[in-house]
């Protein structure tokens, strides 16, 4: 971000970007989900390594372009630039709670992060991640000890049960203030005590390199650019649709990364198992641009892993035969209702999604027919089960089971087309005794014109 320049009192701070905002979204998702997924392997793991140089990477990238990631932490959610760019549930599993529930308000990734200082930092959160009975020690004082000279952090003295709120408005340029906040009480203390710029948690350090990486006070007189509540809903509300899929796929981009290097099975499976989910969620939330990087990307690590990890076969095997059960493939059954009202791109990710799906959703799909009302939906939806029975005949000859008539007929056609005549003359006879009569006279027809008879 710029800085203020010293130009009288029409200075003023350029507001963070869409891209920043956004950029920072998922350098944040991706570090609180390496954070949450760090004690899954142990330090000397493979995988751990490969964890944190994405994470590392990740942060440098940022920070090259746009200087340091800092962010504020209330109970749950993370803030960058006065937006919520993070939220989670009040547990351990959220990294955010746990750094708010040890006194942590805020943290700064300054530009030059050794990624040595990251895995302290890494370390250090994932010991204290569990609060003892009786602790001895805490989170804030570990970083102190530690001393990072790129991680800053601003600590609160408060106890936990007090729960106090972070405020923004102590960061206003405009030298507005609105009070009450307990957060914005400690910076007044601080002021009052220290002077005018308040100081990092770690004491020993000059205060010339320390006010390169805080927030200086500014006059109150400077008609500073400020944005009001509601340009701030606007900006939340533009980037919140690219944000939420950008950060879904950092997440899942990092356990990719993990697992294309895993060579342990058990911890191989256990990442197989969390995409699984992460798959069926997308799904739910029509997020299928993130469902389409998960398949896509697991094709691909299948075949880096073909002939050298052989172990990993029966892994793949289930994880596919798991995606096309109804238990996946129903929570697409409002998808098929609203097609004709989607955004053409979330309807072009979805049917790039049904392509890289293993043939058997055919069959799946078949027991979902009579749950779409729409003609139109139901057409579309014949005419992917019969892409997906021209790829394999095993599904093809499960098919002609199906009472559905449309679908019968379809598949009638389906067969008049394969090249292997022996083949088609057999699922041809099959067809002929199909529930629906139309369906078997036409097959009936079709054996007679390929002289099946």
């Amino acid at each position: 971000m710029t800085d203020s320049q010293d130009s009288g009192p029409g200075s003023f701070i350029d507001p963070p970007s869409v891209a920043e905002v956004k950029a920072a979204e998922g350098v944040i998702a991706a570090l609180m989900a390496a954070l949450r997924n760090y004690g899954l392997f142990p330090p000397e793991h493979t995988s751990t390594a490969n964890l944190l140089e994405s994470i590392h990477k990740s942060i440098l990238n940022f920070t090259g372009q746009f200087e340091d990631l800092g962010f504020g932490i209330e109970k749950t959610s993370l803030i960058y630039e006065e937006i919520v760019v993070f939220d989670g549930d009040p547990s351990d599993e959220n990294p955010a709670y746990v750094l708010y529930r040890d006194g942590i308000r805020w943290i700064q990734f300054a530009d030059g992060l050794e990624i040595q200082e990251l895995e302290s930092f890494f370390r250090l959160f994932n010991h204290y991640r569990v609060m003892p009975d009786e602790p001895e020690d805490d989170l804030v004082s570990a970083l102190w000890r530690e001393d990072l000279p790129h991680i800053l952090y601003l600590a609160s003295d408060d106890l936990w049960d007090v729960e106090p709120v972070l405020d923004f408005s102590v960061f206003d340029l405009a030298g507005q203030t609105t009070g009450g906040s307990e957060l914005e009480q400690e910076m007044e203390e601080r002021e009052s005590s220290q002077g005018d710029s308040w100081e990092s948690i770690r004491p020993d350090k000059d205060d010339a390199k320390f006010k390169d990486l805080s927030v200086s006070r500014v006059a109150s007189g400077e008609a500073l650019w400020h944005l009001d509540p509601e340009e701030k809903e606007i900006l939340k509300k533009d980037i919140q649709e690219c944000v939420e899929q950008e950060s879904r796929e950092d997440v899942i981009g990092l356990m990719l990364l993990i697992l294309n290097s895993e060579s342990e099975p058990e911890f191989f499976e256990s990442i197989i198992k969390y995409l699984k989910e992460e798959f069926r969620i997308s799904l739910i939330n029509k997020d299928f641009g993130a469902s389409f990087l998960l398949l896509g990307n697991m094709k691909k690590i299948q075949e880096a892993h073909n002939g050298t990890k052989e172990w990993a076969h029966e892994i793949f095997d289930k994880f596919y035969e798991d995606l096309v059960k109804p238990e996946v493939l129903t929570t697409l059954i409002p998808v098929w209702h609203q097609l004709s009202t989607l955004d053409p791109t979330v309807v072009k990710n979805f049917t790039r999604v049904l392509r890289l799906l293993p043939p058997k959703a055919g069959e799946t799909f078949a027991g979902m027919i009579n749950k779409v009302s729409s003609p139109n939906a139901r057409s579309l939806m014949i005419e992917i089960i019969a892409s997906f029975a021209t790829r394999d005949m095993a599904v093809l000859g499960a098919l002609l089971v199906e009472p559905e008539e449309d679908l019968g007929l379809r598949l009638v056609r389906v067969i008049m087309g394969l090249a292997d005549q022996d083949a088609a003359i057999a699922l041809m006879r099959q067809a002929s005794s199909h529930p629906r009569s139309k369906v078997r006279n036409e097959a009936q027809k079709s054996l007679y014109k390929m002289g099946g008879f």
